[in-house]
């Protein structure tokens, strides 16, 4: 006799939907634990064992989603390509993983996927030229439910607290005496970009610092583009800062390099601190200062909120707040001398 749903609900006095989320893995199912572990003795008590190729039958479905990243070979990436794949394997989906002119609206890979109902769903980081305002252009005609990553979309979204993270990087520099701080930011058409700029700014408003025009740089979130903007602040004629946050670790790389090619010393003359924490930060010279970022649970709830799409439940907007973003204090930082 095959074991259902149904048979777990009734068994375990909770609704269909609830055994389905607790059996699912939905992390934002909000229920008391007691029941969850419930839920999960009855199903292995009774011997349940999902059926995804029958359901997929049943429901015309592929059990498969299209996850799209600006780069699949970029670090920061790789924490959110983890939580992805744990959750889809939580859930009984495959990915398939595209990257770089993927996103290119011209190309039509997206609607190809979906016309053609090669998978259930998209999941999809877009990139920092993206227009954050205009990011839909690039799923036009796309049925399929879609989530996005790291970019605030009422229809459907997970990203991180980005203000905050940034704040608390500010907060970090400010605590170690620093008064005078620049900021090398992400592209102004990057919604992160928007708001890490927005978090350094309230964060020295706050301790009633003054943000310099020329010591706010706006060049993007290559290691190239973290060696220009560096060089170009710590080449101006006048006075330089004494620390600066940079919007993301690739850039900061590029930030230490342009420091060493200046002659300037990190952190002697220059403390540098830098958002998101991938494997190279400790083994940087000097090991960065770094702001950590929820980058798995991200990827995790964005497969998440793609499956309550795909199960038919409304799109939704999440903003991660809990885990939040961690201070990794490592070289790179110190007091003004």
């Amino acid at each position: 006799m095959t074991v259902t749903l149904r048979d777990i609900a009734r068994e375990a006095g909770v609704s269909v939907s609830v055994a389905s989320r607790v059996l699912n893995k939905d992390l934002s199912l909000r229920t008391r634990p007691d029941t969850r572990l419930r839920v999960e003795k009855v199903a292995k008590d009774l011997g349940y064992h999902p059926n995804y190729g029958a359901r997929s039958l049943r429901l015309a479905r592929t059990a498969a989603i299209a996850f799209v990243v600006p780069e699949v070979n970029n670090a920061i990436f790789t924490e959110v390509i983890r939580g992805v794949e744990d959750g889809a394997a939580e859930l009984g989906l495959d990915v398939l993983l595209g990257s770089g002119q993927r996103l290119d609206p011209n190309s039509g890979f997206l609607n190809r996927l979906d016309a053609q109902r090669r998978v259930d769903g998209f999941l999809i980081q877009p990139r920092d030229t993206d227009d954050p305002d205009r990011p839909d252009h690039l799923s036009v005609g796309i049925s399929s439910p879609t989530v996005w990553l790291n970019t605030k979309r009422d229809h459907g979204s997970v990203y991180l607290d980005n203000a905050a993270a940034a704040a608390l990087a500010t907060e970090h520099l400010i605590g170690l005496g620093h008064t005078t701080i620049g900021f090398l930011g992400g592209r102004s058409a990057s919604y992160t970009a928007r708001e890490r700029e927005a978090g350094f700014r309230s964060a020295m408003a706050t301790a009633d610092l003054e943000v310099r025009p020329t010591w706010v740089r706006k060049h993007g979130y290559r290691a190239e583009d973290g060696v220009e903007a560096a060089t170009s602040l710590l080449t101006a004629r006048g006075r330089r800062p004494t620390a600066i946050v940079v919007a993301n670790v690739n850039a900061a790389i590029g930030a230490l390099r342009a420091a060493r090619d200046c002659g300037v010393s990190v952190p002697g003359d220059l403390s540098v601190i830098a958002l998101h924490d991938v494997w190279f930060s400790e083994y940087s010279t000097p090991q960065l200062t770094v702001v950590r970022m929820p980058l798995y649970e991200m990827g995790h709830y964005g497969i998440v909120d793609l499956h309550a799409q795909m199960e038919g439940e409304p799109p939704k907007a999440r903003k991660i707040v809990d885990p939040a973003p961690i201070l990794e204090v490592r070289e790179s930082t110190a007091p003004p001398e």
